[in-house]
């Protein structure tokens, strides 16, 4: 088994248990009120954080042989999510680490991290993934980064283009033919 196809496993594994962990808090907190503006933000990124979530979307799953996070829509998925589900400290807690991407890219780099060239973007998503590692070890809170690359994970492998071309699935195949649907053993060993 090639590097990347065990990643892409184990990624797809911890995301939908993560999801499913995350969505089931989620659906019991009582105090989750509607989602919508409060005094002095908005319901949706900027075009700049719009753009820095796509440069760090793309860096955490760059296109190969298989499509990118861009290509994969992940970073329009992200700013639904903020847009549409995020409560407003949830908005204000995610523009702040966007923020401090930003910051630290400044401070490592002179530059923001949608300004930097691709092995000075590639050198600071692995010292982040690094910080999140550690934290995660540590059973500390999440860094952003981490909460962030779960989230792109997850919006990845959940989208269309990554079924089809990257994990080979295709749900339903074929149950509108006489013949009902297709029945393939799944990519992987069970």
């Amino acid at each position: 088994m090639q590097r990347r196809e065990f990643l892409r496993r184990v990624s797809m594994a911890c995301a939908l248990a993560v999801a499913y962990r995350d969505g089931q808090a989620w659906a019991m907190d009582p105090g989750r009120g509607p989602i919508g503006a409060s005094p002095g933000q908005s319901a949706a990124l900027t075009e700049a954080q719009m753009s820095l979530v796509s440069a760090l979307a793309e860096g955490i799953l760059p296109a190969t042989d298989t499509p990118g996070a861009i290509d994969a829509g992940v970073p329009s998925f992200i700013g639904l999510l903020f847009s549409e589900w995020f409560t407003p400290q949830e908005q204000l807690d995610f523009q702040r680490g966007l923020e401090q991407i930003d910051e630290q890219s400044r401070s490592l780099q002179r530059s923001t991290f949608v300004a930097c060239p691709a092995q000075q973007q590639f050198a600071m998503l692995e010292q982040w993934d690094r910080e999140a590692a550690v934290a995660r070890q540590a059973h500390a809170a999440p860094t952003f980064f981490g909460r962030f690359k779960s989230l792109a994970v997850l919006a990845y492998y959940t989208s269309e283009v990554a079924q089809n071309e990257e994990l080979k699935l295709q749900f339903g195949a074929g149950q509108d033919t006489p013949e009902g649907p297709v029945v393939m053993p799944p990519p992987f060993p069970i």
